[in-house]
């Protein structure tokens, strides 16, 4: 089940591209030139189908990562039939491609190591690296809309075992001290096994790293100052994502300001300075100002893309855009009004705070996104799309009214649980989009007869 808050205030408590235009033969984002491209699509597993270890799946797929083997993890609703009213939690699973077999990491009602027992929320996204590990988070019972009774926990691919990293009550480090009351939404792993997490703590949530040894270090916390603006007081709206060399990206507010507001920041692995890369009320390359700035993700050239709400105020998630930010520049990647590859024109991003859009490694980083687009269907509910942008160009992968061979026609990049929710256009698109450095990509996709898939695209 999603965080259906996308990116209003938490219920958890919780520049320069240009400069190396000619070393890396990057072109401006915006005004993109379409390009069509050729996709294979991979069958992977159905709505309304029995799921690894029991039960089915049902109402959505949560596309977490994907590695360079093919393998990746997602997350699922669970029901003890195809009926959705049958629903008793979610679960977390794992599809190794040499293996050619699926793994179950935990599922709501199941013993949670380390003790206690998973309620019914999975706190996506969920993440895996290239070797095969994966980490989540997970509510614990008795549930608690503060992140309370919550933990964290890594999967071993060379032990097969799922063990804890902090849960309820774990020490939080110095010189943060005390205990964490529990995690919140969101994790990401590097290859050499350091992960990061939004921790909720007694005085609010902050963005703190665990080592291959578990071995916790603050990245930044509530009362931490930003040089100049004053301090942290709420983080972790939207990310955090931690790049190979160890920057990480995040969201944050500081004192002082509308408390449904964030804007994104990356800590500097290296030097340890935090860098502004949006901020609300900063002018933005589509002609406006950012209301607001969420999810973040990082390449491993620490190029950060994100998503920024450029809504009139009182507004929220009217008019959204994504950006990519390099060096202290950030340009358009989509603007609002923009004529989109396959038809349409762009009206916004999703308003999810996770999965709805990732950078490979590919050259400078290939991004992939979801949009929701200014065609309507029948009904009045807009079409919806899956890009991709690569040195300056978009190419479609799938949108509403694309044909996949041997699977179906796709009605909408979202989820039936999204789409069958009044109302539908206030959540589009959900799919999912998450690429590797082969330049497929994970998604789910709703069909016209009404079933809903999950996707391997191959370029």
């Amino acid at each position: 089940m999603r965080n259906r808050t996308t990116n209003w205030p938490r219920t958890t408590g919780v520049g320069s591209a240009l400069l190396l235009v000619a070393a890396l033969g990057i072109f401006t984002p915006h005004s993109p030139q379409a390009k069509s491209a050729a996709y294979t699509f991979t069958f992977l597993a159905a709505l309304n189908e029995p799921a690894p270890g029991g039960g089915f799946h049902i109402n959505d797929f949560e596309p977490g990562a994907l590695n360079n083997r093919g393998d990746f993890i997602y997350g699922t609703d669970l029901g003890t039939s195809p009926d959705p009213n049958t629903f008793f939690g979610e679960g977390v699973f794992l599809r190794q491609a040499r293996q050619a077999s699926t793994v179950e990491l935990a599922r709501s009602t199941g013993p949670a190591p380390g003790g206690g027992v998973f309620d019914f929320l999975l706190l996506g996204q969920t993440a895996l690296n290239d070797q095969g590990d994966a980490a989540f988070a997970f509510t614990l019972v008795p549930f608690s809309t503060d992140g309370v009774s919550s933990g964290l926990y890594r999967y071993s691919h060379s032990t097969g075992q799922v063990t804890p990293v902090v849960v309820s009550g774990s020490p939080a480090p110095p010189p943060v001290g005390g205990s964490f009351a529990g995690v919140g939404f969101n994790v990401s792993l590097t290859n050499r096994g350091d992960l990061v997490f939004n921790g909720v703590l007694p005085t609010g949530v902050g963005v703190f790293k665990a080592d291959k040894r578990n071995q916790i270090t603050s990245v930044v916390s509530p009362g931490d100052v930003f040089p100049g603006s004053g301090e942290f007081v709420s983080i972790g709206n939207g990310g955090p994502r931690i790049a190979q060399g160890g920057d990480v990206a995040f969201t944050a507010r500081l004192a002082g300001e509308d408390s449904a507001l964030s804007s994104v920041y990356v800590k500097n692995a290296r030097t340890q300075e935090i860098i502004s890369v949006a901020h609300a009320g900063d002018r933005e390359p589509c002609g406006g100002v950012f209301r607001s700035a969420y999810s973040p993700v990082l390449n491993n050239r620490s190029v950060v893309v994100f998503f920024g709400d450029i809504s009139q105020p009182p507004d929220f998630f009217q008019s959204l855009g994504l950006y990519r930010y390099l060096r202290g520049e950030t340009v358009a990647v989509a603007c609002p009004g923009d004529p989109m590859p396959g038809g349409g024109h762009f009206v916004r991003t999703s308003t999810f705070t996770a999965e709805q859009v990732s950078i490979n490694n590919s050259g400078p980083g290939e991004i992939v996104f979801n949009a929701l687009l200014d065609t309507v269907n029948g009904e009045g509910v807009h079409d919806t799309g899956l890009y991709v942008w690569s040195r300056g160009s978009l190419r479609l992968v799938a949108r509403t009214g694309t044909v996949i061979p041997g699977v179906g026609t796709v009605s909408q990049l979202a989820m039936p649980v999204i789409t069958g929710g009044p109302p539908p256009i206030s959540f589009l698109p959900d799919s999912g989009a998450i690429n590797n450095d082969r330049g497929q990509v994970l998604l789910g996709a709703t069909l016209t007869d009404g079933r809903a898939v999950l996707l391997l695209a191959t370029p």
